[in-house]
């Protein structure tokens, strides 16, 4: 029923009105009877009086003709009989039931003398009259129906979430202890005592988008126990639930004792996952909960020892994070292979791997391969043999134990085959099953994987050279997370960086950009990615994008050569220190430029001819056509080159130092490959470049005589 009756005539002011304050009290969270809201199907008479009779407070409007039944002058004639008057016969049964009566008047209409109205009406007069406009209702409300108590009535919904579009009904949730509560698996709302949810005049409102039958579970904060609420709303009502609980032990103050006297199993694992996952007032804490499941565990509790092993990835993690002792780890690790985890033995070895020691971590992979044929096992000991800790280096194993993990769909092996195929090492050299293997890996999102593709694009190791395909393997690849590093700070995996930066450097694809090239080779370099620090070298060395630095340049390539375990890119940081180390500014103490001249003489007399063109290839990329031009120098048999790359980087090396005559032989000797293999569009460009030497070794002949 009702608590407020609005009784009007039915006309035009009034009807607008009585819609209107029922629309603003009802939002208030007062119950509000309006005829056409509330009239059912039946006899109305008998409604109407039930509401009347329900009502606490009656509020009437009275505009000019709201009584013209009841006058009895010419002035105001009347149609029908106030007896039969429903308007008045509202008001008198709510005078007759004593109803506290509140009168409104309408557009400035005044309250009608005592002697005009019959008997049965003549209370109304007596009431106190207001003057309402519906422009300043919220001021009228705060005033006198509130300030000076015209309404007894108080509101009931307070919170009415369906006035305010947040849904059309509310729960109005209260307990006696801090909890959390669920439904459909979601967290939608928190009691706790400092904020709402602690008693009735306080609850948490929960408002709801659907009608009909809603199911909540009730988790306590403290003791985890659980209880199910099943509970039918209908639209546009609110319901309290109370939710009482009665154990207020709580579980984050349990002692060994308290574990070590529990001895149903079903409590103890209970325990254990309440503590694991915590809650939105409690912290996990997982050693007590270790605790607890390890003992259900030992009793040979099936539940706690699946979930013992279930969690060993998160649970290492964990420990990364230093959110777990190194006992409760061991335990922990110990107690899954007890239970036959295949993931318990790849997890110990990664431990003993991020350890260094590599000769347990091969000892548990391989229980692992052997147990379990585990393809993430696989792949470790597939890259223990390819980098040579704990055994001997053997590219062949590397390459089985990869290609076991491989096949089982592993991206992480499928990526490191591709990188064999790449190299050669291992395996017969071959980019088109290097590419096969990469596009595998990368479909499932390794990122080394797409970067070795980009470099397949890059470099045409497969057919055509593609470098908008290359950029996009790189850029995709390059703020991919590392999977061994998820939970700490990730700055871009630097070999992409890398790879970014030398195709802004050489205009490869895009413009070129030497400020981007060094933003991205110093990306990489600040992680220790040595080719990048090489290449910050080079640029402060030349002075480009920066500022020449000699002393910043020998800083960088010191720091690569310390980095590197590469022993070509350690020979060519020693040929441009040998370079750098002329300078005064460079920093250098006397024994340090003596030693790097004397690495320089060595490297010089024991690198064969097929070496020295390796380093004089890199050099020229790097466009350090001084320091190339020095080592051909010191090529014994330079005629005898046969490989057309380095002819025609021999060519453009003596053409780019002013050397004419020999970079007219070495053209000549580059257009007679192009020919024999039809390349005549090429032929047309060398030619082109050859022409011009020749010009240019015709002006300088000139000048010298």
């Amino acid at each position: 029923m009702k608590d407020i009756f609005i009784s009007y005539k039915m006309l035009s002011g009034s009807k607008a009105t009585a819609a209107y304050i029922y629309d603003f009290l009802t939002k208030k969270g007062y119950q509000v009877f309006l005829d056409k809201h509330e009239i059912k199907q039946g006899e109305f008479d008998v409604q109407l009086y039930k509401y009347i009779d329900s009502a606490k407070d009656v509020i009437i409007l009275l505009e000019e003709r709201s009584l013209s039944s009841c006058f009895r002058s010419t002035e105001r004639t009347r149609s029908i009989s106030y007896k039969d008057d429903w308007f008045c016969k509202e008001i008198m049964y709510a005078i007759e039931k004593k109803k506290r009566i509140v009168p409104l008047l309408l557009d400035g209409y005044k309250m009608p003398d005592e002697k005009e109205l019959p008997n049965e009406l003549k209370l109304l007069t007596k009431q106190n009259a207001l003057s309402f406009d519906i422009v300043d209702i919220e001021h009228f409300y705060e005033k006198y129906f509130i300030g000076q108590g015209y309404l007894s009535a108080k509101p009931s919904n307070y919170y009415m979430s369906s006035f305010r579009g947040d849904g059309i009904a509310d729960f109005l949730f209260y307990s006696n202890v801090d909890c959390d509560i669920y439904e459909f698996g979601k967290l939608v709302a928190v009691l706790d005592r400092y904020t709402s949810g602690f008693d009735e005049g306080n609850p948490f409102v929960l408002p709801v988008k659907r009608s009909g039958e809603h199911r909540f579970k009730v988790v306590n904060h403290d003791t985890c126990e659980e209880q199910s609420i099943k509970e039918y709303i209908t639209k546009n009502s609110q319901k309290y639930i109370e939710i009482k609980w009665s154990n207020m032990r709580c579980l984050w103050n349990l002692t060994e004792d308290d574990i070590r006297n529990t001895n149903n199993v079903d409590d103890l694992y209970d325990h254990g996952i309440a503590l694991y996952k915590g809650n939105s007032k409690h912290a996990p804490n997982y050693e007590l909960s270790f605790e607890c499941l390890k003992k259900a565990a030992s009793k040979g509790d099936i539940k706690s020892q699946n979930f013992l092993c279930a969690v060993i990835k998160d649970v290492y993690r964990k420990w990364c994070n230093n959110e777990l002792s190194d006992k409760c780890i061991e335990e922990w690790l110990d107690m899954a292979i007890e239970y036959g985890s295949e993931q318990g033995y790849y997890t110990k070895a990664i431990k003993f791997y991020d350890n260094k020691d590599y000769e347990s971590a091969k000892k548990y992979f391989k229980k692992s391969v052997d147990l379990f044929e585990s393809a993430d096992s696989n792949n470790m000991l597939g890259l223990l043999y390819e980098s040579g800790k704990g055994v001997k280096i053997n590219y062949s194993k590397a390459f089985t134990y990869y290609k076991k993990a491989a096949k089982k769909g592993n991206p992480f092996a499928q990526g490191n085959l591709g990188r064999l195929y790449i190299s050669g090492y291992g395996v017969e050299q071959n980019y088109y099953l290097a590419k096969e293997w990469l596009v595998k890996a990368a479909e499932q999102g390794n990122y080394s994987a797409m970067c070795s593709l980009g470099a397949i694009y890059l470099y045409g190791w497969c057919g055509e050279v593609d470098y908008e395909k290359a950029y996009d393997y790189y850029i995709k690849s390059v703020d991919m997370q590392d999977p061994f590093l998820e939970d700490l700070e990730n700055n871009g995996y630097p070999q992409a960086q890398h790879s970014l930066g030398y195709m802004f450097y050489m205009g490869y694809g895009v413009r070129e950009d030497k400020e981007k090239a060094y933003e991205w080779f110093f990306k990489a370099a600040q992680q220790d990615l040595p080719e990048s620090q090489v290449w910050m070298g080079v640029m402060h060395f030349k002075g480009e994008y920066v500022k020449k630095d000699i002393e910043n340049a020998c800083w960088w390539l010191k720091r690569a050569y310390l980095n590197s375990n590469d022993d070509r890119l350690c020979d060519l940081i020693i040929i441009l220190l040998n370079s750098i180390c002329n300078f005064p500014e460079s920093g250098l103490s006397e024994d340090g430029v003596v030693q790097i001249k004397e690495n320089y003489e060595t490297l010089i007399s024991e690198s064969d001819d097929d070496y020295k063109l390796y380093l004089i290839f890199n050099l020229y990329d790097m466009k350090l056509y001084e320091e190339s031009a020095n080592l051909i120098e010191y090529l014994s048999n330079i005629d005898e080159v046969e490989d057309e790359t380095y002819i025609k980087t021999i060519a453009e090396i003596y053409d780019y130092n002013g050397n004419y005559l020999n970079a007219i032989k070495f053209y000549d000797k580059y257009i007679n490959y192009l020919e024999s293999i039809d390349n005549f569009e090429m032929v047309i460009l060398v030619r082109n470049k050859l022409i011009k030497a020749r010009e240019n070794l015709h002006l300088s002949s000139n000048q010298n005589s």
